[in-house]
């Protein structure tokens, strides 16, 4: 299981030896910054909210230091538990494409469309309740309308 002790990659990376003696090569970081260059694959990390994924796990390999570093960004902040509306760090995911390359990149770019997707689904589910109520609104207004008597 990875380790949190140090809780930054740069003590991590100050300790290498230690941790590689100790038999602890995977890192978890807790604190950034985070070793963006060094990202090799990118997933979900198990969180979900209105039909998404709502936390994505970085996995660097350091080969260099021969240690292995994870982490985890929320796309939205605590605060949107419990609301039925997504409250989605834009500017924080447009921050991160520009930090990786290659098939990370490729793969956060696909779970980024099939974010996209998903709220794009919510919305038009919402756009349908919204018109129903709209439209039950209108009738009820006919319904005591001085034409209607």
């Amino acid at each position: 299981m990875p380790s949190t002790w140090g809780r930054t990659y740069e003590s991590a990376v100050e300790n290498a030896d230690h941790l590689q003696a100790l038999g602890q090569h995977e890192r978890v970081v807790i604190d950034p910054p985070y070793p963006w260059h060094l990202v090799t694959a990118v997933g979900s990390a198990g969180s979900h909210r209105l039909d998404m994924d709502t936390s994505v796990r970085f996995v660097a390999e350091d080969a260099e230091h021969g240690l292995t570093f994870n982490w985890i960004v929320d796309v939205e902040d605590r605060s949107a538990n419990g609301k039925g509306h997504y409250e989605i760090k834009i500017a924080m995911l447009l921050d991160i494409q520009t930090r990786l390359t290659g098939q990370p990149l490729a793969d956060f770019q696909a779970y980024l469309r099939k974010s996209a997707d998903a709220v794009q689904a919510k919305g038009e589910e919402w756009m349908k309740i919204a018109r129903r109520q709209l439209d039950t609104a209108s009738a009820l207004r006919i319904s005591v309308s001085e034409e209607a008597n």
